[in-house]
This record gives C-alpha cells, sequence and structure tokens, in this order.
C-alpha cells in the first residue's frame, strides 16, 4: 500500500493550473502565448489526475462498517441469537443490576450462565422477563 496523495501536492499543482488558466485567459487574442498557457492548464490537471491514481493506489476504497453497538439493538441480537449472543444480554443484565440496585453482585458461575443461555427460548425470555421487572421494581 503507497501513501496518501500529499495535501500539499495537490494544493501546489491545483495553484499551478489555476495561474496556468488565468495566463490563458489574460493574455486575451494572443495566441502565441494562450496556446501554450492553456495546454500547460490541460497537462498539469493531467498529471494531478495521474498523481492522485497513482498515490492512492492500493488503498481499500470499501466503505467501513461500524458494528451498531447499541445496547437495544445488542438486546435485540441476543433474542435472535445464538447462546453467545444470550450469555452477552444475561451479563448486560448483570452489569446493569451492579451499576444499581445491587453494586455488590458477584460474578455468575460460568455453569451457572451456561445453564440460563441454553435455555429453550420461551424459559429464556421469561428469565430475561423476570429480571428486567425486578431491575425496573429496585431501581
Amino acid at each position: 500500500m503507497t501513501a496518501a496523495p500529499s495535501t500539499g501536492a495537490i494544493v501546489g499543482m491545483l495553484a499551478l493550473i489555476a495561474i496556468a488558466i488565468a495566463l490563458a485567459v489574460a493574455v486575451g487574442p494572443n495566441l502565441a502565448l494562450a496556446v501554450p498557457a492553456g495546454a500547460a492548464a490541460v497537462m498539469l490537471a493531467a498529471a494531478l489526475g495521474l498523481y492522485g491514481a497513482l498515490a492512492s493506489r492500493g488503498e481499500d476504497r470499501r466503505p467501513v462498517r461500524v458494528p451498531d453497538s447499541r445496547p437495544s439493538l445488542r438486546a435485540l441480537q441476543a433474542f435472535a441469537g445464538d447462546r453467545i449472543h444470550r450469555e452477552e444480554l444475561v451479563l448486560l443484565l448483570d452489569h446493569v443490576e451492579r451499576a444499581g440496585p445491587n453494586p455488590r453482585l458477584p460474578s455468575r458461575p460460568r455453569g451457572e450462565l451456561a445453564a440460563i443461555a441454553s435455555m429453550n427460548a420461551a424459559g429464556f425470555r421469561r428469565y430475561i422477563a423476570t429480571r428486567v421487572e425486578q431491575l425496573e421494581r429496585e431501581l
């Protein structure tokens, strides 16, 4: 991968192009000066395009996808997801409980977390609903 095009080089070439265009316009009907100045402007513009293409060659131009980290979306994914997503939801509720009514809540044993995450869909929803209702009462 090569370095990105230099801003200074781009600005410099744009300034030269502007000067060449201004010179071509300023000399008016004097073709002996206008044509070379116009040709210089066109050549500088082509060189700028080539410079930008070569300097940025190899850069990944695909848009960067940033995962959505909103808790509400993560919760929806947890209900629809697999065991790891369910564990994440249980741990999120534990975190909320520690931040609120029960700061001394001990870490959940791995076996208990696995048992909760492996419940059937209806049982898991009941567990989550119960935990949320309990948190709402205590907050």
